[in-house]
């Protein structure tokens, strides 16, 4: 899906009293037949998962405001992510 990157937040092994959290949220917009304007979404990968992508923290900083493609597998988790 086309989008455009608002920006991220890089959770980098916090405590909790459940566990560790591990991984990058990511803040997007995109266009929705059924809202006016764009929608807002976000959503946190997994540190392995992240990783996959073959980009760092950094890199993804450096998108941020420009269109990218975020890919969803059949239960709606990213599992692909480039510019």
């Amino acid at each position: 899906m086309k989008c455009m990157l608002m920006g991220l937040n890089n959770y980098d092994g916090i405590k909790t009293p459940t566990g560790n959290i591990d991984g990058v949220k990511l803040h997007w917009t995109n266009v929705d037949g059924n809202t006016f304007g764009h929608q807002a979404n976000n959503q946190m990968v997994q540190r392995n998962v992240f990783n996959g992508f073959g980009l760092t923290v950094k890199e993804v900083m450096d998108l941020i405001g420009t269109e990218v493609n975020i890919e969803f597998n059949p239960k709606g988790k990213i599992c692909g992510f480039s510019a």
